[in-house]
């Protein structure tokens, strides 16, 4: 059974490499995705359960930025661009006075109409409210200041079941901790963060924001606020590793999160192909 059941699987990835590398050598959507900055903009593009998602980023100076999300996005692989649409815009003030975050919605548009195309210097966002195109470059973990050393923050990360997302708003980040309770229920503990460069972690400023998530036998859910408090909390990376600590409540004490990654990088399909050489012709 080993003889047949290697060949096969060395096969399938065989084919699933050949796969990989066009898809790199043409650059696709692979060519998207990531980090990307421009004169007082940013921007970050990911793929989320099978959905590819974009945020752009204003800054307007230390306590302002506007933020516009999109949720509906796709790659367009006849034209090789990244396409973009239900787009979510806010305002976001940070009160350096009352360290408090407020948040100003002030655009819904649900018609695609911006789009990303691959140029000399990296890539180029279009959109019909800008009068001009940005041209974004790819930003690495040694450029941007501040933003280049809280990249290895955002994303999303997972500890035993309790997931942990981590969101840029310009001016500060917020960090949505989600854990399971009995029932099917989820509790969400919400902290809005700013980077404490003398400390190297990510500190609360805001009181936290606790909701509960109840599903409905419909399939629906139903959420509330179940309280404010003054809890503060503080996260640390070290290495490859993302801890949590209430320091007012206790939460999150000894729970280590590790970084969820959705794409597929040719490093594992090497890895997992020397397994299968090892299988195919070890006696």
């Amino acid at each position: 059974m080993k003889r047949i059941l290697c060949p096969l699987l060395m096969v399938a990835v065989l084919l699933c490499g050949a796969f990989l590398g066009a898809g790199a050598e043409a650059g696709g959507v692979e060519a998207f995705l990531g980090f990307w900055t421009a004169d007082g903009v940013r921007a970050e593009i990911w793929r989320e359960d099978d959905e590819l998602r974009c945020r752009v980023v204003f800054i307007r100076g230390d306590e302002d930025s506007d933020v516009w999300a999109f949720d509906n996005c796709w790659y367009d692989a006849e034209s090789n661009v990244f396409r973009c649409g239900s787009v979510t815009r806010t305002h976001h003030h940070y009160d350096t006075l009352w360290e408090t975050l407020q948040e100003t919605d002030w655009s819904l548009n649900d018609m695609p109409f911006s789009d990303f195309q691959v140029s000399g210097a990296g890539i180029r966002f279009t959109d019909d409210n800008l009068e001009v195109p940005i041209e974004f470059k790819r930003l690495d973990g040694a450029d941007g200041g501040t933003w280049g050393k809280t990249l290895a923050y955002v994303g999303r990360w997972t500890c035993e079941g309790t997931t942990l997302r981590v969101e840029d708003y310009g001016v500060a980040w917020l960090f949505t901790v989600a854990v399971p309770l009995d029932g099917g229920r989820t509790g969400k503990w919400a902290y809005t963060c700013r980077y404490d460069a003398d400390g190297e972690r990510m500190v609360s400023v805001d009181v936290s924001n606790r909701t509960l998530i109840t599903p409905t036998a419909d399939g629906g859910a139903i959420e509330e606020e179940v309280g404010r408090d003054d809890s503060k909390a503080a996260f640390t990376l070290e290495g490859e590793r993302l801890t949590w600590s209430d320091v007012t409540d206790g939460d999150g004490e000894d729970m280590a999160f590790s970084r969820v990654d959705d794409v597929i990088n040719l490093r594992n399909y090497r890895t997992i192909r020397r397994h299968i050489w090892r299988c195919l012709f070890r006696p």
